[in-house]
Parts: C-alpha cells; sequence; structure tokens
C-alpha cells in the first residue's frame, strides 16, 4: 500500500490520513485502537468494494490466531466511532457471506491542500516527542540524558513490531495455537440484543427466554425467542438498579435507583410491569434468589461500625440472617451480586480491597457458617461470578491485568480456563438455569485529558490520545495555571501510575513508574514543588509525596493496619488531611508536615467518611461522601449525601444532598459552593450548588455524547481540565461455551 499510505481519504464527515494513521471528524482526532484503525484503513483504501473477511484476516491479524468474533467487535467498535449517515445507517456494511465495505462515497485528496490536518497533529508530534525524551520515572531515578540514542533505538525497534501487529498500550496479548484448541470458546456464538450503548443492568430469565434490562429511559423486556421488546410500566417508579428474575419468571425485581455506594430497596412487580411490592430494605449491591425462590441474598453495610455483611432473608416470614462480615480493607463488590449454587447449600460472593487493587472468591457454606476462598492467580480483579448448574464450576467476568473476559473457574481447586478473547470488556453476568445462555454486558470505554475556557465548551481541545488508558479517571490535579498531573493506567488494568502535561505543547512525563502500585488522588503542595497522592501497594493504601519533577519519593503517613486515603494539603502547608478506614470505622484525620503530630477531625464512629475528600481553597472546609443507611425512598434518584465541616470546629457541619453520578464532588474556586458530575443519557454535565443558601441547582458546562469523569480547576479559576471520554455498553448473549 506504499502509495495508498500517501493519501488523505474522506468519506461521509470523516477524513482518514494515511501517512499519518489519524482519523479526523472535522477538527476533532477521533481515538481508536491500532487494529480497529488498521481495519478501517483497509476498507477505506477499498473505496466502496467489499473487502473478504480472509482478506482482513491476512491483512490486519497477519501471522495471529484470533477468532471471527474479533472481526465482529472492531466492527462494532467503528460503528460506534463512525455513527450513522442522514439516513439512520452504517458507515460500515455487512454483505452477507462475502465481507464488509464503506456504504458511502470515499474521495481522495491531495496531501497539500490538507495543510490542517498537518497542523492539528503538530500537538500529537509534540507529544511522541516528548515521550522519548522524558521516560517513565521510578521512585527517585531519573532519565540519564547520556543514553538518549540507546532509548531512540529501542523506541525505533518497538516501532518496527507495532507494524507487524503487536498491540500496545493495554490491548489483549494475541492469542496462541493452543488455546484456541483448548479453549471452550471455540464453538462460542455471540448474538446482540442492543445497539445504544446505554444498557445499565440486565438479568436472563431463568428458563433462557426472556431478558430485561434497564438504562437511563427505564427497563425492558426482551423476547428471545419472537426479537420483540416492550418498555415496562412501573407505578411511581422511572429509574432502576438491579435486576432478578423471580425462579418461575413470572415476577421481576428491582432495586431503588440508588447508586452501588448508598442503599436501596428492592421490590417487586408483573413481568409485565404494574403496582411494584417492597420485598426488602436497606440492600446495598445486587441480590439474587435461592433455588426454592423462598430466600433472598444480598450485602448491606454498616457505615458507623464499618462492616459490610452478607445477608439472607426469608421472604416467607421476614427473618434476617447474617452469614458472613468482611472489614476493612476488605468489602463485598458494590456492583456485584452474590450467587446461590444450584443445590442452594453455598452462596459465592466477590469480596474486594478498598482500592479494587485485587479481588478474592469467597465461598459461604449457609449450613456450616463456613467460608472458604477460591484460590486463583490469574486474576486481578473480578466484577462478578455465576455458579455453573452442576456446582461444580463457575464462570467469571475477570481481569487478568488487562480488559475483562470471560473465564471458567473450576470450584473447588480454582483452576481457570478462558472464554473469550477480544478487546471488549464483559460485565454484569447471569446465566439460564441449564447453564447453555449467559447474559453479558458487553463494554468499551475510553478517557482522555481535555483543557479549555471554563466558560467556553468550544474552546476545549484534546492534551492526549488513546484507548483504554483512562488519563485522569483516578485524579487531575493544576501545578499553578501550567501543567497538570494526572493517573493513567499503561501496563495494567489496575496498575494507576501518575505522570505531568504541559498544555502549553502537550509535552509529558511519567512520575512514577511501579506497575505493583496504585498511584491516585494527586493534590499539589501551596508552594507548587511536591505531589501528594494516595498509593496502594497489597491491601492497604498510605500517603505518599513526590517531587515535581519525579525525584525525591517518600512515605508520609505509615499505618500498617489500616488505609490512609484522598489527600489534601492546607493553604499553608503545614498540615494534611487524609480519610483513614479502620477495622470498625471511617474518620478523618489531620497530620502535621512539621511536628508529625496526628490529630482527629471525626471522631470515629460520628460519621462515616468514604470516596473523596475535599479542601476549600481558603482551608476552612473540608467535604466527604458520608455513608449513610438511609435510603430516599421510592422517589429517590440516588443522591449522595455529602458532608462539609469546619477543619477549625469540626462539630460545625452541614449535610447536602447531590444527584451526582458519581460519590465525590470538589469545592469551587471560591470555596462557597460544591461542584459535581452528573451523567444524563444525552452526556454528562458539570453541576453547582451553593453551600450557604438554598438556591437550586446551576448547570456550570454540558458535554454531549461523552462523558466526564473527573474534573479540576486552575489555580485563577479560567481553565478547566477534565478527564472525558465515552463509555459504550449493550446487552449480549452467548452460547456455545459449555
Amino acid at each position: 500500500m506504499g502509495r495508498e499510505n500517501k493519501h488523505i481519504y474522506e468519506f461521509g464527515k470523516f477524513r482518514l490520513d494515511a501517512e499519518t494513521d489519524t482519523l479526523w471528524e472535522k477538527e476533532n482526532l477521533i481515538s481508536l485502537s491500532p487494529k480497529a484503525f488498521e481495519l478501517l484503513k483497509l476498507l477505506v483504501i477499498n473505496q466502496g468494494n467489499v473487502v473478504a473477511k480472509d482478506e482482513i484476516f491476512e491483512t490486519v491479524w497477519k501471522d495471529t490466531f484470533v477468532e471471527e468474533g474479533v472481526l465482529s467487535q472492531n466492527i462494532y467498535t467503528l460503528r460506534n466511532a463512525l455513527g450513522k449517515d442522514e439516513n439512520g445507517n452504517h458507515l460500515i456494511e455487512n454483505i452477507k457471506r462475502r465481507g464488509y465495505r464503506i456504504a458511502v462515497p470515499v474521495r481522495l485528496s491531495a496531501r497539500e491542500n490538507k495543510d490542517s490536518s498537518a497542523g492539528l497533529l503538530q500537538n500529537s508530534q509534540n507529544e511522541q516527542s516528548a515521550l522519548s525524551e522524558n521516560l517513565p520515572v521510578t521512585g527517585s531515578k531519573r532519565f540519564d540524558p547520556g543514553k538518549k540514542k540507546i532509548f531512540y533505538a529501542i523506541g525505533f525497534g518497538i516501532i518496527l513490531l507495532a507494524a507487524f501487529g503487536i498491540v500496545l498500550f493495554n490491548l489483549p496479548e494475541p492469542r496462541k495455537t493452543e488455546q484456541i484448541v483448548d479453549s471452550t470458546a471455540k464453538n462460542l456464538d455471540f448474538q446482540r440484543l442492543t445497539d445504544k450503548g446505554d444498557v445499565n443492568f440486565l438479568n436472563i430469565s431463568p428458563d433462557g427466554n426472556w431478558v430485561a434490562y434497564s438504562n437511563g429511559d427505564g427497563i425492558f423486556l426482551k423476547d428471545l425467542k419472537s426479537g420483540s421488546e416492550v418498555a415496562l410500566k412501573i407505578e411511581n417508579f422511572e429509574n432502576f438498579g438491579f435486576l432478578q428474575f423471580s425462579k418461575d419468571g413470572n415476577s421481576l425485581y428491582f432495586r431503588s435507583p440508588e447508586a452501588s455506594k448508598m442503599p436501596g430497596n428492592v421490590y417487586q412487580t408483573s413481568r409485565f410491569g404494574g403496582a411494584a411490592k417492597l420485598v426488602a430494605e436497606n440492600v446495598w449491591g445486587g441480590f439474587s434468589f435461592s433455588p426454592d425462590g423462598q430466600h433472598l441474598a444480598f450485602t448491606r453495610v454498616k457505615p458507623a461500625e464499618n462492616k459490610h455483611i452478607l445477608i439472607i432473608k426469608n421472604l416467607e416470614t421476614g427473618i434476617e440472617a447474617e452469614i458472613f462480615a468482611e472489614i476493612p480493607p476488605f468489602e463485598f463488590y458494590p456492583r456485584n451480586f452474590p450467587v446461590w449454587s444450584a443445590d442452594g447449600k453455598r452462596i459465592a460472593s466477590v469480596v474486594i480491597t478498598r482500592t479494587e487493587h485485587f479481588a478474592r472468591l469467597i465461598v459461604s457454606d449457609i449450613e456450616t457458617g463456613n467460608n472458604e476462598e477460591i484460590k486463583t492467580e490469574n486474576f486481578q480483579n473480578v466484577e462478578q461470578i455465576v455458579w455453573n448448574e452442576d456446582g461444580k464450576s463457575l464462570i467469571a467476568s475477570a481481569s487478568d491485568g488487562k480488559n475483562f473476559q470471560l473465564w471458567k473457574i473450576n470450584y473447588p481447586d480454582g483452576k481457570t480456563e478462558r472464554i473469550t478473547f477480544d478487546l471488549n470488556d464483559y460485565l454484569g453476568i447471569s446465566i439460564s438455569a441449564d447453564g447453555k445462555k449467559l447474559l453479558v454486558r458487553q463494554r468499551s470505554y475510553f478517557s482522555n485529558i481535555w483543557v479549555g475556557d471554563g466558560k467556553n465548551i468550544e474552546s476545549f481541545r484534546q492534551l492526549t490520545q488513546g484507548f483504554a488508558r483512562n488519563e485522569g479517571l483516578k485524579g487531575l490535579a493544576w501545578i499553578g495555571n501550567d501543567k497538570i498531573v494526572y493517573t493513567a493506567n499503561y501496563d495494567k488494568i489496575r496498575d494507576w501510575n501518575l505522570w505531568i502535561i504541559n498544555p502549553a505543547d502537550n509535552s509529558r512525563q511519567q512520575l512514577t513508574g511501579d506497575i505493583d502500585t496504585q498511584n491516585e488522588y494527586p493534590v499539589i503542595s501551596p508552594d507548587g514543588n511536591s505531589i501528594f497522592f494516595s498509593s496502594t501497594g497489597g491491601n492497604l493504601s498510605n500517603i505518599r509525596r513526590l517531587g515535581i519533577a519525579g525525584e525525591n519519593l517518600s512515605q508520609i503517613t505509615f499505618d500498617e493496619n489500616e488505609s490512609e486515603l484522598f489527600p489534601q494539603i492546607s493553604p499553608d502547608g503545614n498540615w494534611l488531611y487524609f480519610i483513614k478506614e479502620g477495622e470498625n470505622s471511617s474518620a478523618v484525620r489531620q497530620k502535621s508536615l512539621i511536628g508529625e503530630r496526628i490529630e482527629k477531625i471525626t471522631a470515629e464512629g460520628e460519621l462515616s467518611p468514604a470516596d473523596f475528600l475535599a479542601l476549600s481553597p481558603d482551608g476552612k472546609f473540608l467535604a466527604f461522601h458520608n455513608l449513610t443507611k438511609e435510603t430516599g425512598g421510592e422517589k429517590s434518584k440516588g443522591f449522595f449525601k455529602v458532608c462539609v465541616i469546619s477543619t477549625e470546629n469540626p462539630n460545625n457541619k452541614r449535610f447536602y444532598e447531590l444527584p451526582s453520578s458519581q460519590p465525590f464532588a470538589y469545592f469551587s474556586n471560591d470555596g462557597k459552593a460544591l461542584e459535581f458530575i452528573k451523567i444524563t443519557t444525552e452526556g454528562a454535565e458539570i453541576l453547582r450548588k451553593q453551600l450557604n443558601d438554598n438556591s437550586e441547582i446551576k448547570s456550570v458546562l454540558s458535554f454531549k455524547n461523552e462523558w466526564i469523569f473527573n474534573l479540576a480547576w486552575s489555580k485563577d479559576g479560567e481553565k478547566l481540565a477534565v478527564s472525558r471520554g465515552k463509555l459504550i455498553r449493550d446487552a449480549v448473549i452467548l452460547t456455545g461455551f459449555e
């Protein structure tokens, strides 16, 4: 493709530069994974001609053994990125039994007429130059300029390897031949049920004939035999959380729409909607039914005691029994539901650390009360598990360091076997009673750093480009008005490290590089010389400090039994504030950075600080999410309760209920308001609530068609940095995995 690689191809509202391997929508650079871009370029260069599947595999996945499902997933990714034409048709068309083609006219443009693309690419070139100049720093070790030529040679070698199909930056490794032979997935079949990308919760009926799923518009019931779908009308409810069918499939149970870090109530309604009946209260996370349908299993948090408990409720008598309790740093995964074995004798649960750095699979024997851990060596995180009908194995949505795939886990020896091998995440799984149909929420997402004028949405420009690196997802902080410190995970799904970027030229440098440590929630000292952050190795987290250039790494807090999280620094630089999570409670502490003494801000058991800590710019107030067992009732839309306390007089406290999509908030630059993020079906919105009056919540900025995961204002309050990206979630049925 020598000559083709010099061209610019225009199709629809897009422009593909085959020389620089970039895709543009007007002046916006579109981020794609390397293989997705190779596939798109192949289709575009063929200018509307059908490209056979064999040619696609030979070109895009040459010398790599992959399943046909990988091609389908990449086509799906491209269709989501490109959208549809004015007639509602996809820009990539599937010609049955032949292959794929671009379904809109492709125009060839001369490069000399496209100077704008070259100009817009300057930032990307600057970024690559910066990466070659500023290699990762681990601890206090600095890059030696005398070794630059060696690193250039290594970098050139990496580029050559990438050209031969090695996928970089957090994409799954190529499959080996023996994996295809040994995989239970060799006959795996995918059936997509939705295509809007907005599925929140889902469940399959025990007989495998019905699927229920929820999104921002309500609950939908789909008949898998006929393909028909109806929206359910449930009296007095508009938003819905976890879903479960009854064992006979005639009823549908759901949780009120409080988020996973808040309690909710479980209700029962007919499979076809109507009135809803209260079944259980103060339920945290998901829930499931015993095989006989007479008992409900769920988890509950006691915030004052900082305990996480597995509960079984007898639905006939209403009696509840505590089966198993976890204390920090362990807790039940809040987006998970406990699952019963087919004989009703055991319940399996996913237990994580506070930082989700690794997961444990716990099986509780209901009769004896004994708990055993299924020992698996492959997983860094587990999202959901379900029992197979024989009780001898489970299927898990789990990550071995990359994205979430499906795995079979033998019980009790923990031997694992991988089921899926592609670029997506598979989450929220449920299984039919005969074990032949698996319903999953297929997810793809990314986030990048954008910066703009805080008053003008059109001024925002993208600083980082990439897929699945999650820039800024675990923290953003300005160094004055010039540079930004942010988190990213380039190596593994839970290995977060700190980076610094200069918006003026997009140059950036990695500050930490320990792949076994999770570094997150950075804040900058008032003098701009140090970064404080939470650092997790193993189960617990402590606070560390790092020089602004990556030098002089030191540990600031040292508790070996309790986690210390979410650092904040007083304006005079003398005090460190943080949340301390203990065995029986959580509390806010302050530590002198001069005299080393630690003092209480809140007493144990008085409040339940969690999820974030924010300090007002003047240092007079602290804000945090206060966990509570109170629920908002049937009409609740999932408001988080934020507590604001005075640093001088902690007894002076006020509570605010914020309709945030995420359990954290930020002080405005003047310290007079709280700002938070709300995700909607249209995109994301930054909202503001004044602290000293009863005024309504007001909108600061709205972002269409994309989500905002995190935000930070420059010190002068003029510039806003956001972690901005997309989250696509659809329902998929898998068969043939037995």
